[in-house]
């Protein structure tokens, strides 16, 4: 079952079934702030014990506001003890992960 969460100038976000929050489309700082609070407060009314997995793998364009997004959300996770088994990236953030040196951090959830 999923739930939308988001869903505004082709930029979503979507809490499935499968332990995923999915943002997707291609959102951009007008967007951060709201999908930011919006991702937190589903995090911390999470009671599942499966590990989640933060999946940015559909954002179509590259976005330093949807990287720090979810920094955010991990760090949320981190303080509430929410396991992260994954983090996907889509190419394009792959990228920006590569030139703002934050490859590590990311990479460490794939």
């Amino acid at each position: 079952m999923s739930e939308r969460l988001f869903d505004e100038d082709d930029v979503s976000l979507e809490a499935t079934g499968d332990d995923r929050l999915v943002i997707a489309g291609r959102p951009g700082f007008d967007h951060a702030s709201e999908l930011r609070r919006i991702g937190i407060q589903f995090l911390e009314r999470r009671t599942a014990t499966d590990a989640l997995t933060l999946d940015a793998s559909e954002v179509a364009n590259t976005s330093s506001a949807t990287i720090s997004v979810l920094l955010e959300w991990l760090r949320t996770c981190q303080s509430r003890n929410i396991d992260v088994a994954r983090i996907r990236l889509s190419p394009t953030l792959k990228g920006l992960a590569e030139v703002t040196a934050l490859t590590d951090v990311f990479d460490a959830f794939e």
